[in-house]
């Protein structure tokens, strides 16, 4: 008897069965796509979104991940005690596609968010995005393709800078062709620590580089204190131009507002990047960087803020003359040198005069600016 033989009512019953377990077995791999995918072995990828008081913007982030074209992965959602109704969102999210799991945890910061995360995660590679942000449908698989096809530990991709209030945006420009580097050649040169190569999310990870690495718990400038440590376990980064990640900015954003604790973070994750690379050949440029950042943030913190008797304060003052090691590097400049000196012997008059300084030059542009 054949097997496609018509019968109750037009359908055999063996194909009915088949057909439904069919449909099933699709439906538990995350659809047809998926399958192919899984057959041709390819990786498992699992991209993880911290959420956290984003109910108007975490439809679209979801929507973004969930029509990849690289439909091999899983949505990592790791609610950190929001108050609002991303919860519900969360567990909606999931009841609607197999491959999105929801993890709920009480609030302890982005940092522990994507901890949480990497732990839970499933997948070969990580890539992480904000659940304010949202990305093109191909950015995991060109990553994918560039990672793969350079034998590399991490893939980068250009970045799209959107206003929140108003939906203006603009590409951020960081490379204008595709290309390779090693690690140790990014970790030499400071053109590599701009903020856009330090951010987290515009970039798909080898999960091993994770083993022995996480984010800082309550620290602001969380990718600061691990992007060094990323380098000097990878062995190549490819960067692709295309700008596949939409950053956008929030009015308010926590990142906007100087505050003590924004500071006193920057200036100890430069102290952690300046002791690792203490002493390795051809890095002069990067700590002199990361000097100038540190010495900077205090110095705009000191100048605008005279309260400055805590002992926190005090604690930041010390880390930034115990950096004057640098002036021993026989590379660094007599001018930079001096500045070096200058903070070393009083950090606080240091800061004062620069203050007073700046302020004086920008009083007199606008009066030339006037005149003319």
């Amino acid at each position: 008897m054949s097997l496609f033989r018509y019968s109750f009512g037009g359908i055999n019953p063996k194909c009915a069965i088949f057909w439904a377990l069919s449909q099933n077995l699709v439906e538990c791999f995350g659809g047809a796509d998926n399958i192919i995918n899984i057959m041709k072995n390819d990786p498992l990828i699992s991209v993880i979104v911290p959420v956290y008081k984003v109910e108007k913007e975490l439809d679209r982030c979801v929507e973004s991940v969930i029509r990849q074209t690289y439909t091999h992965f899983e949505l990592i959602l790791v609610d950190d005690g929001s108050p609002d109704s991303c919860p519900e969102k969360c567990d909606s999210w999931a009841a609607s596609d197999t491959r999105i799991k929801v993890l709920h945890t009480s609030n302890q910061g982005l940092s522990a968010a994507r901890n949480t995360g990497i732990a839970n995660a499933s997948g070969e590679l990580i890539a992480f995005v904000d659940s304010d942000d949202y990305v093109d449908a191909c950015f995991l698989e060109k990553l994918f393709d560039a990672m793969m096809s350079n034998d590399a530990d991490i893939a980068c991709c250009g970045i799209k800078e959107e206003d929140g209030l108003t939906g203006e945006n603009k590409d951020v420009t960081l490379f204008a062709s595709n290309f390779c580097l090693s690690s140790q050649k990014m970790l030499r040169d400071a053109s590599f620590y701009e903020w856009q190569y330090v951010v987290a999310w515009n970039k798909l990870y080898r999960k091993e580089m994770w083993s022995s690495i996480s984010y800082p718990v309550g620290r602001y400038h969380e990718d600061e204190f691990v992007y060094h440590r990323l380098l000097m376990c990878a062995g190549k980064i490819a960067f692709i131009c295309d700008p596949l990640y939409h950053y956008v900015q929030r009015g308010g954003s926590i990142m906007m507002t100087p505050s003590f604790s924004r500071v006193s973070d920057i200036v100890h994750a430069m102290d952690e990047r300046m002791s690792m690379l203490k002493g390795m050949k051809g890095c002069e440029g990067v700590l002199i960087s990361a000097y100038g950042r540190m010495t900077g943030e205090y110095s705009t913190y000191i100048g605008s803020d005279r309260r400055v008797k805590s002992a926190s304060v005090k604690e930041l003052s010390s880390l930034c003359r115990d950096a004057a090691w640098l002036i021993s590097i026989h590379r660094i400049s007599l001018k930079k040198k001096i500045n070096i000196l200058g903070f070393r012997l009083s950090p606080y008059l240091y800061a004062r005069v620069r203050t007073y300084i700046k302020s004086f030059l920008r009083r007199t542009r606008r009066i030339l600016r006037n005149d003319i």
